[in-house]
């Protein structure tokens, strides 16, 4: 239910987003200080057993590793991956497994800063592009209409009832997807969710509710202003827009506490 496990979600899931993104970047700088430390240390790389099959079981461990290693590379959502040179790639390998290596410590950091520095704003460039992209392709469908903060919506069946502001408690049947059509949570069919707008955590979608009226179902587009911004929430990654489509079923007071 939307009411607890949605809610409860994000006040809990908001606090350990650094520590997420923390545990993310960990697993990327490693990837980078093997290409960083394998391009700085070698100007060559042995080719030799390149061809050759393997003729033991550790052999073939060995490859099998270094096959996962290369497909985590070549799936790697982070960017640049596509440019990772294989030979200074196994020399940096080779090198941190002989600890033949003389690179600073201090040397690789400032490197790789300044690496995840690059990648990371070319990341969100591309990220934010697609975001205004889709809401700049909303202003030409004349059913769309928008708010002055952003908000943006389609009434599909307009009710006569009350209007509930943000610290009403609401009864509604939803769906919640990505600007892509990747479901991130709804109600289901036959029981409708209650819930207080205003613990959603977006103020996109407290506005969107005080608009309708009880008997209403809307769709609304929420930019990433009016959500969780460019730095994202716990899933859901920087520059995300939402979707909501929401069947307005009633209006309850709320319970004292």
């Amino acid at each position: 239910m939307m009411s607890t496990s949605i809610v409860q979600k994000f006040k809990k899931e908001e606090k350990s987003v650094t520590i997420n993104l923390k545990r993310k970047k960990t697993k990327q700088m490693k990837k980078i200080i093997l290409i960083i430390a394998g391009a700085s240390l070698f100007t060559a790389c042995d080719k030799s057993k390149s061809t050759e099959k393997p003729k033991n079981f550790m052999d073939s461990v060995s490859f099998a590793i270094g096959n996962q290693l290369g497909g985590s590379f070549r799936e790697d959502k982070m960017g640049k991956m596509d440019s990772i040179d294989v030979d200074f790639l196994l020399a940096g390998i080779r090198a941190g497994m002989d600890s033949t290596g003389s690179f600073k410590k201090e040397t690789i950091d400032s490197v790789v800063r300044l690496f995840q520095v690059k990648v990371n704003a070319e990341m969100e460039a591309k990220a934010s592009k697609k975001h205004d992209d889709f809401f700049q392709g909303l202003t030409k469908n004349k059913n769309v209409k928008s708010t002055p903060s952003g908000l943006m919506y389609e009434v599909i069946k307009e009710g006569a009832g009350a209007k509930a502001d943000a610290n009403d408690t609401i009864v509604i049947n939803f769906t919640w997807t990505s600007t892509e059509g990747q479901t991130i949570a709804s109600s289901r069919p036959e029981q409708a969710e209650r819930i207080n707008a205003s613990m959603v955590g977006m103020k996109g979608f407290e506005e969107a509710v005080a608009l309708m009226a009880v008997g209403s179902k809307y769709k609304f587009y929420i930019p990433h202003t009016l959500a969780f911004g460019p730095k994202g929430a716990s899933q859901i990654p920087p520059f995300s827009g939402h979707v909501f489509e929401v069947d307005l079923k009633d209006i309850k007071a709320m319970p004292n506490k």
